[in-house]
């Protein structure tokens, strides 16, 4: 009787350990600029959810972002391209990483930025969406939209079809 419990306990935790899921997106390539299409707004990320024990998310990774079509007028009176670094760390969502992807696809993923150089000014929240379109390799048929809100580059939105690069998501 021990003995078969013990089993079952042991199956309960195997299967429990194979649901319990973790996803990942990256991506790196350029977007066309905001302000000038022949321009590339670059950008670098990697994002992870991982589910706790008890089916929890957690959502953590960071983005770098360039748009050189962009400028701001820095504390010395030079003017400087939008450029940020981005960080996600959402704990303790009341869903799991699969029913998150259910929900909102790849998507979207949200966090605070820091402008870079950190001394431009103030930092902001970002929102980014992305589209993995499935193609192997580099595509241009992957889609990326990023929003930002606050700080100094609050107000800017850019969105487009990877014009190089590759987005990929998957599920661990």
């Amino acid at each position: 009787m021990i003995v078969r419990s013990l089993v079952g306990l042991f199956v309960l935790v195997a299967v429990a350990l194979a649901l319990t899921s973790c996803e990942n997106a990256t991506g790196g390539g350029w977007i066309p600029a905001l302000n000038d299409p022949a321009a590339k707004a670059t950008f670098g990320f990697t994002m992870h959810c991982k589910d706790d024990a008890d089916g929890i998310a957690t959502v953590t990774g960071s983005l770098e972002f360039h748009d050189p079509s962009v400028t701001i007028t820095a504390p010395n009176g030079k003017p400087m391209s939008l450029g940020i670094h981005g960080v996600t760390d959402a704990s303790g969502v009341a869903f799991s990483c699969s029913a998150l992807d259910q929900l909102f696809g790849n998507g979207p993923y949200m966090g605070t930025y820091t402008p870079q150089p950190a001394t431009l000014g103030a930092g902001g929240s970002f929102t980014l969406t992305i589209q993995d379109n499935g193609t192997k390799g580099p595509s241009k048929d992957d889609v990326l939209m990023l929003t930002l809100s606050g700080g100094v580059f609050g107000g800017y939105s850019n969105s487009g079809t990877l014009g190089g690069g590759q987005i990929t998501t998957r599920l661990d």
